[in-house]
């Protein structure tokens, strides 16, 4: 490795001709004005503090190639978007100067004039979004197309703007301030030996500019990885597809889908910022020759078509797969993905037939379904399915999905009664959604709304009480200020459009009541209408339990318990498991019991469990500080609390509702179901 101190202009014109090759995978060029304005400031104010200054731009990297001709070549593989900058730098210098010397030094600096095709050109920049058709219009210096994507020519106005009006101001000459960027603007340039293992020292060099994206950081290893007579072909078949199929969200979609696909590989979900780090410790240990190397690529090109149906499932061509892709998103449940890509490349490999794949997916979403209607945490849910990917046979999935926290059918009915699903805007999405599917299956033949709008979720008795439904509350509820604890259970909520909604808005019971008779849903004139199932002359608790317990009936033929006949396992009980919402104030825990294992807790009930409990993680996960990161509720500190944990970390004190919330976001991020775990509870009147 050879690091030298260069001017920039001894990067631009080494004493000859010289050409860099960026990679087919580098990223397209990502500097804005932050990074343009930072540059124009330095390059100013090193010209205006005399000719001893100097300023330090960064590091430019790169590998030496064999020479073409007379040019010496170089592979670019870090300084790319700095080296391109200062090109535009120079062509928008050498286009507002009246100098015409300046003018063709400048050219000197840009082109290799005697040189033909791509050999033309110092620095030539990749063709995405635009970039390479841009920066030759500049160089031919005819009219360029309007690149909306492009910010080649966007950065070229902006130096433009700064030479002719700020330069101006100051009184700067054109001359002058191109002799500043080129002798006292300074890199350090690397030139490494591709036996060097030049993506190590690429990740090395913390130098200035826009931090790449987890996606960039791939990019750059891959072509590192490949050798130049490789990158066009690995680059073409492969990688631009993945590129064009995330197009609309660049770089941050290919991360996506990068992050997803190691999970789908390794079975262990990662921080997004950790994706380069694991993708490159795989590639190192899995796919060292070239030939395996290519052969990852269209594996992963192959995943990136099952991940683009999953973000867009009218893509997919089988109606019956394009539905449940559809329905996972409706669920709003990305954390099935890796699975997804899992059992999607499974099909495409023969190993699951076309029937076992949607028996598969229907599992899943009875799953998801039941786990969001439980109002269980989804704390650990992640971590929970990604781990299945481990495990091809169907019957295996059907199993583990079983002894998972699976809410059974009375655990359901109960918690559905007294859940509130209105509580935030995805859960509201997400009921629109189940209430769509339930009022399909009453009526099998409304396979589309009969609406002549989007669905809205309505409140029976409205959330903002007028004087007919306070009279009707004083005069038919057994507890009348009780009433407003009711309103977002399941009983009391329906759908309608949004012409509807506000039609019905917090209309009188009565004529509330003979609307939805007459509503085009079979979910409320089923129930409403002539033969409607119960008493609903007035609307009140026992109406609205009337009417829970007919859609959570519906909910249950819908999607029916995964263990059939199996046995069942005892009644849900607040007192041994903490339930969302249920106060625990007046209460003491007095005992826990982890796997099997009876652990006695001293005065300080509630705090000494999640000590105990937390401690156990602490020992037992390898995972420990990942499962931290993803609580949700409370989590342990590093420095001072009320408890110090074994391994050095600390409890905060809870008061019990905290606690009991605490202890079961933790059970569920360490997959243990209602057998693995329990909390005796001691209830004070």
């Amino acid at each position: 490795m050879e690091a030298n101190v260069w001017p920039v202009g001894q990067v631009f014109n080494r004493g000859g001709e010289v050409h860099y090759i960026l990679p087919r995978f580098q990223r397209p060029y990502a500097w804005e004005q932050n990074e343009w304005q930072a540059l124009w400031d330095d390059l100013l104010e090193v010209h205006e503090a005399g000719q001893q200054s100097r300023h330090f731009l960064g590091a430019i990297v790169v590998v030496e190639e064999e020479n073409r001709g007379h040019v010496s070549t170089y592979t670019l593989i870090d300084g790319q978007q700095r080296l391109l900058t200062l090109s535009l730098l120079l062509h928008a210098l050498a286009q507002e100067t009246n100098e015409k010397t300046l003018r063709a030094r400048i050219t000197d600096y840009l082109t290799n004039q005697y040189e033909k095709g791509s050999l033309r050109y110092k620095v030539l920049p990749t063709d995405h979004y635009g970039d390479r058709e841009a920066w030759l219009a500049l160089i031919a210096g005819r009219k360029a197309k309007a690149h909306s994507s492009s910010r080649v020519l966007e950065a070229h106005r902006f130096f433009c703007r700064a030479i002719s009006q700020g330069a101006a101001r100051r009184g700067i000459v054109a001359s002058e301030l191109f002799n500043t960027l080129i002798m006292r603007l300074q890199v350090v340039f690397i030139n490494l030996r591709r036996e060097e293992r030049p993506h190590q020292i690429f990740e090395s060099l913390n130098a200035r500019g826009r931090p790449l994206e987890q996606a960039d950081l791939v990019r750059n290893y891959l072509a590192m990885r490949l050798p130049a007579s490789e990158q066009d072909s690995a680059y073409q078949r492969y990688w631009l597809p993945i590129q064009d199929m995330f197009e609309e969200r660049r770089s941050a979609g290919i991360s996506d889908f990068l992050l997803n696909y190691l999970a789908c590989k390794s079975g262990v979900f990662y921080r997004e910022d950790q994706t380069y780090r694991q993708f490159r410790k795989r590639m190192d240990s899995e796919f060292s020759g070239q030939e395996t190397l290519v052969a990852e690529l269209a594996t992963m090109h192959r995943h990136a078509q099952h991940f683009a149906k999953f973000l867009k499932p009218d893509e997919e061509t089988d109606p019956e797969l394009s539905l449940r892709l559809l329905r996972f998103n409706a669920l709003e449940r990305t954390v099935v993905r890796p699975l997804l890509l899992h059992l999607f490349d499974a099909r495409h490999r023969e190993e699951l037939s076309r029937e076992e794949l949607l028996e598969a997916l229907d599992l899943l979403d009875n799953f998801l379904t039941r786990h969001f209607l439980a109002s269980l945490h989804t704390g650990g849910l992640r971590r929970f399915l990604t781990s299945l990917v481990r495990f091809d046979p169907l019957d295996e999935l059907r199993q583990r999905l079983h002894n998972r926290n699976y809410p059974g059918d009375e655990r359901l009915r109960n918690v559905l009664q007294e859940t509130n699903l209105y509580s935030s805007a995805a859960n509201r999405r997400r009921l629109v959604y189940i209430l769509t599917r339930i009022n399909a299956h009453i009526h099998p033949d409304d396979d589309t709304l009969p609406l002549a709008g989007a669905p809205t979720v309505e409140h029976i008795m409205p959330r903002s009480l007028n004087d007919d439904w306070e009279r009707h509350i004083r005069r038919e509820w057994r507890n009348p200020d009780e009433a407003l604890n009711w309103q977002n259970r399941i009983g009391n909520l329906t759908l309608v459009t949004q012409r509807w909604n506000s039609l019905m808005s917090n209309d009188a019971w009565h004529h509330k009541r003979k609307l939805l008779g007459e509503h085009g849903l079979s979910l409320n004139k089923q129930y409403f209408g002539k033969n409607q199932p119960g008493d609903i002359r007035v609307w009140n608790e026992q109406a609205i339990i009337a009417r829970g317990d007919w859609l959570i009936d519906a909910l249950l033929r819908l999607w029916p318990d995964l263990r059939g006949a199996g046995p069942e396992r005892p009644p849900y009980d607040p007192k041994r498991h903490p339930r969302p919402g249920f106060d625990y104030v007046n209460t003491r825990a007095t005992g826990l019991t982890l796997y099997g294992k009876a652990i006695k807790i001293g005065r300080v009930g509630w705090n000494n469990a999640v000590q105990t409990f937390t401690n156990e993680v602490a020992v037992s996960r390898p995972d420990f500080e990942e499962i931290m990161r993803d609580m949700q509720t409370s989590r342990p500190l590093r420095e001072k609390g009320y408890k110090q944990l074994s391994n050095g970390w600390f409890m905060d004190y809870m008061n019990p509702n905290e606690a009991a919330e605490y202890l079961e976001e933790l059970a569920a991020h360490c997959e243990l179901d209602e057998a693995d775990w329990s909390i005796e509870v001691k209830f004070y009147d």
